[in-house]
């Protein structure tokens, strides 16, 4: 398992500093949230991890190794992404989406091993998407690419996840069921989440960005306070803990 260490890292964009000296690592195998109100920074972090923004200043190291310094090729054997952007107007089958997945462990010229169908099978499986693999996918619904997506991404079977927003587009179900695999890979994952209940629930610890900088890291009982929220997100939050589940309330300050 792969430890990830976010260290100074800032991040300008036209002039505008989107991310301010972060610093905070992962755990090999440990789930950390990144949350905070929009515009907060959390995208432009995360695509300065995947390697999509250069960094101003700072680095971010895969087991001691600067991502900025690995090839394309061996970066996307060690990080696999669940970006926000969506793929353009070229059209493939469910299956030959996934199966995109294991480019980066092949030679240009290589086809499709008996492995590599065994893969992509146990992928679109474990999203609830074998019954789509045929299909097109510019056909399905904004909930159905979302799990092919995330897919392809384990099909990479790389150490490091990224997900940038990954419930977006799903029903609570389907939620739930996604974040309940990520916590079953024991991958080492940095996800962007919108929906501070779930982080609480299913994340190691979390992350909170506000104006660029990151103000809080620790457990979600440590990070998810009711003043932090207030300053963060300019709502009034009642928290309470029933049956091991963080519950929280927002309301708007008046």
């Amino acid at each position: 398992m792969t430890q990830v260490s976010v260290e100074n890292l800032s991040v300008e964009l036209e002039g505008k500093r989107l991310v301010d000296s972060v610093l905070f690592d992962l755990a090999p195998g440990e789930f950390v949230g990144l949350v905070g109100p929009n515009g907060s920074g959390k995208s432009s972090l995360l695509r300065a991890v995947y390697r999509v923004l250069k960094p101003q200043a700072g680095r971010v190291l895969l087991s001691d190794d600067d991502v900025w310094s690995l090839s394309a090729r061996e970066a996307a054997r060690r990080t696999a992404v669940v970006a926000q952007e969506r793929m353009g107007e070229f059209d493939f089958t469910v299956r030959e989406l996934v199966h995109m997945g294991r480019t980066p462990h092949k030679g240009l010229l290589d086809s499709d091993s008996a492995t590599d169908r065994d893969i992509v099978h146990d992928c679109l499986a474990q999203v609830g998407m074998s019954h789509c693999a045929g299909r097109q996918f510019l056909s399905l619904s904004g909930g159905e690419k979302q799990r092919v997506l995330v897919a392809r991404a384990l099909a990479q079977q790389a150490p490091f996840l990224v997900l940038d927003e990954p419930t977006n587009h799903l029903d609570v179900r389907h939620q739930l069921e996604l974040l309940e695999l990520i916590r079953r890979l024991k991958v080492t994952t940095l996800a962007a989440l919108h929906d501070l209940a779930l982080a609480a629930r299913y994340c190691d610890r979390l992350a909170m960005m506000h104006d660029g900088k990151l103000i809080a890291v620790g457990t979600p009982a440590d990070v998810l306070t009711a003043d932090r929220i207030r300053d963060a997100y300019g709502v009034r939050a009642t928290i309470s803990n029933i049956d091991g589940r963080t519950r929280i309330e927002f309301d708007l300050q008046r």
